[in-house]
């Protein structure tokens, strides 16, 4: 039974990946192939605050927070959305390089070592026995628990909320204009 939740740990990660691949290319038909660098550069952001900020694992994960997503909207207003409408093979060009870039650029700052945060956030990841033998860890059991919230919760915004729906008609929209063969300005999908 163990090889089985194990699988179902990995399983949730994986999923958390490909939710990000299919909503940015959905929502922009640009495929972010530098997803899991800019999700190790969200890794060690909460190294440096955790570090910088030690004994205040709130305040290290708030700033963590932060910083992810000011990289982010940097990324998307520099990198990806000059993208939208270019051919496929650009846009991958583009993230593969940008993926090269955060790699190089961690390595740089620091080495080649893999840090850990949760001595600097004095958090430990303690083992939790499970019926049928089961033995998971805290984080693997907030992978999984992550990956169901982030499925019902975005299950709900697009089907129910009025900017999911919108969300859903840009693509679809979208996906048509490619598949009849007409480039995709972005001012197309600013009119949704």
């Amino acid at each position: 039974m163990q090889p089985f939740a194990s699988a179902i740990v990995l399983a949730s990660l994986y999923a958390l990946l490909g939710a990000g691949y299919v909503l940015i290319y959905r929502a922009s038909r640009v495929l972010n192939l530098a997803q899991g660098d800019m999700m190790m550069l969200g890794g060690y952001a909460l190294y440096a605050t955790a570090t910088t900020v030690s004994g205040s694992p709130p305040v290290a994960v708030v700033l963590a927070a932060l910083v992810s997503c000011a990289a982010g909207a940097l990324i998307y207003v520099i990198l990806m959305r000059p993208m939208a409408g270019h051919p496929v093979f650009a846009a991958v060009l583009v993230t593969v390089s940008l993926g090269i870039l955060l790699r190089a650029g961690v390595v740089l700052i620091y080495t080649e070592r893999i840090r850990h945060p949760l001595q600097a956030l004095s958090l430990t990841n303690a083992p939790h026995r499970l019926p049928l033998g089961v033995v998971l860890s805290t984080f693997d059991l907030l992978t999984v628990g992550a990956a169901v919230l982030l499925f019902a919760g975005l299950f709900l915004f697009l089907r129910f909320s009025t900017a999911g729906i919108q969300m859903r008609a840009a693509g679809e929209r979208a996906l048509h204009h490619h598949e009849v063969g007409k480039p995709i300005e972005p001012r197309d999908l600013a009119q949704k």
